[in-house]
């Protein structure tokens, strides 16, 4: 075996052969991956910065709704504050008359006396008579009634010792006035003082340690501030209703008010009746200004409510709690206001104001130098576009002050300072003995004149001593021109100018205006003047020129 194994012959196996496989790179498949992934982004990328975008949107959006949400709780925060300080010092009152009462009540005595005195069968006739009576007397009871009925409204509380501002015609002509504070407790009232031309009224009662209520400054109130109404409307007491100021100045909102003197915020917080006297609210919690009316066709409110502003309260409050009566400024003019068709006569484009329609002789104004055709646009800084704002700013100012006029003279812009009277008590009859100046000038030419507007006959038309120039005047209303008021010298008759002509153009400019006239005459000798009769007829007449 040993030999055998000596003549194996050992052959080596031949090397393996390596076949060649095609087998992938490993970085291909990563490349691969890498190419669609950002395929996927690529295509993703947009809606995934849109959702993006859109959630930072919403985010943000909530946000600021969370920020107006924490602004709306810090307004309504703000009004739950004012109403808190304002309720303790806002009064209910109740105002009745028992005229009659008694009467009555003798009445009804004696109807019972002759019924007592019928007996217990009394005559058919009898019968009727007692009926008649007593028919009579229930007619007579009802009308009691409805005199004896109450009036209710509301109050502010101005001093801690018991003085109530209220408005007049909640206690004017009643007999009873009673006044029920925030804690229910009521008092009997005393009327210290009213004033109707106002529509205010002070009272008092036997109360102290009141919480009086801080006046505010309502000439810096704007259209569209927040304020708050607080009163009795329907004799629900300490009622608060919100809104803004919605306009400023109003006149004349009510039709047949009686108030002489009207210078309303308007405001659409709610004001129903029983709101009367109580006080319209800044966000401060200051009065700045005392609810009086309502411009309303039902009776209820409408949005349109008006409020006596602060200023003027304040002022006639002090007045009535000092003596009982009010003092009030005078210029001792009469006014008209200008109209859309009338302005630039007056003040052109850029001024709109009142018009002096008569200046009395030796009135305040008379004294300072203001003049017929004058148009008043301000008054101590206040603009003033009705007769009615005139009047309130003026009646606000006490006797002695001085008020700074501006007023436009033609075309020309001046300040005069007018040195206050005292406003008559009886206005017809101090009128009836001053002369009123009621045209202006022109010396050169010998006549007074007016500058002719549609509604000039109607104020020539109040007074008797006018009315015939009034007719005169009606016949020219829809003319441009001049108005002849009055002659002082005589010429010609076939060339003089007669009171009632309207001169409408010297030397063939048209003369709208006194003021227009009066520059174009200034410098001539002679002119020749276009002139019109109140019945229409058209005439020329030359004139010679005084210097």
């Amino acid at each position: 075996m040993e030999g055998q194994m000596d003549h194996v012959t050992t052959i080596e196996a031949p090397a393996p052969r390596r076949v060649a496989r095609r087998t992938s790179s490993p970085r291909l498949p990563v490349l691969v991956g890498a190419l669609l992934a950002l395929a996927m982004i690529a295509f993703d990328l947009p809606s995934r910065v849109v959702t993006h975008v859109a959630y930072a949107m919403e985010r943000g959006r909530i946000t600021a709704n969370g920020e107006e949400l924490s602004e709306a709780g810090q307004i309504a925060n703000t009004f739950r504050m004012v109403a808190r300080v304002a309720r303790p010092g806002v009064v209910s009152i109740r105002s009745w008359s028992e005229a009659g009462l008694a009467e009555l009540q003798r009445e009804r005595a004696e109807v019972e006396k002759r019924i007592a005195a019928a007996g217990p069968n009394p005559s058919r006739e009898e019968m009727r008579k007692l009926a008649e009576e007593n028919r009579a007397l229930r007619e007579r009871e009802q009308e009691l009634r409805e005199s004896f009925e109450q009036a209710s409204g509301s109050g502010v509380v101005i001093d801690a010792d018991g003085s109530i501002l209220t408005n007049a015609h909640v206690i004017e002509g009643r007999e009873k006035v009673r006044v029920r504070l925030y804690n229910r407790r009521e008092f009997e009232a005393q009327v210290i003082g009213v004033d109707s031309q106002s529509d205010l009224a002070v009272l008092r009662i036997g109360a102290h340690d009141l919480h009086p209520l801080r006046f505010g400054n309502s000439d810096e109130m704007e259209v569209g501030d927040w304020v708050l109404a607080v009163g009795a409307p329907f004799g629900l007491s300490h009622t608060v209703s919100h809104g803004i100021v919605s306009a400023k100045g109003r006149t004349n909102i009510v039709p047949g008010w009686r108030m002489a003197f009207q210078d309303f915020i308007q405001t659409d917080a709610a004001i129903n009746p029983g709101n009367s006297g109580g006080p319209l609210l800044n966000m401060r919690g200051e009065v700045i200004g005392i609810n009086t009316a309502i411009a309303t066709e039902t009776g209820y409110s409408a949005g349109v409510g008006l409020a006596i502003p602060a200023k003027m309260a304040m002022n006639i409050s002090e007045q009535l709690r000092a003596t009982g009566v009010v003092k009030r400024g005078w210029l001792g003019i009469s006014m008209m206001d200008v109209t859309d068709r009338t302005v630039d006569l007056f003040g052109g484009a850029n001024y709109w104001g009142v018009l002096v329609d008569i200046v009395y002789e030796d009135s305040p104004a008379y004294r300072a130098g203001l003049r017929c055709e004058d148009m008043i646009i301000s008054v101590d800084g206040a603009d003033v576009r009705t007769t009615a704002a005139v009047l309130a700013v003026v009646g606000n100012m006490l006797p002695g002050d001085t008020a700074h006029v501006q007023v436009i003279r033609n075309g020309s812009l001046l300040e005069i300072p007018v040195k206050i009277g005292e406003r008559p008590a009886n206005i017809d009859a101090y009128v009836d003995t001053r002369n009123a100046i009621d045209a202006v000038s022109l010396d050169s030419l010998g006549v007074q004149a007016r500058t002719m507007q549609p509604e000039l006959w109607l104020f020539m038309a109040r007074r008797p001593e006018s009315r015939a120039i009034a007719i005169d005047a009606r016949e020219h209303a829809e003319r441009a021109g001049v108005l002849v008021r009055s002659v002082k010298r005589e010429g010609s008759e076939a060339q003089s100018l007669q009171v009632g002509d309207l001169i409408t153009a010297i030397d063939d400019a048209p003369t709208p205006t006194v003021a227009t006239l009066r520059t174009r005459l200034e410098g001539r000798r002679e002119a020749r003047l276009d002139v019109t009769a109140p019945n229409g007829e058209t005439r020329v007449v030359r004139v010679k020129l005084d210097e």
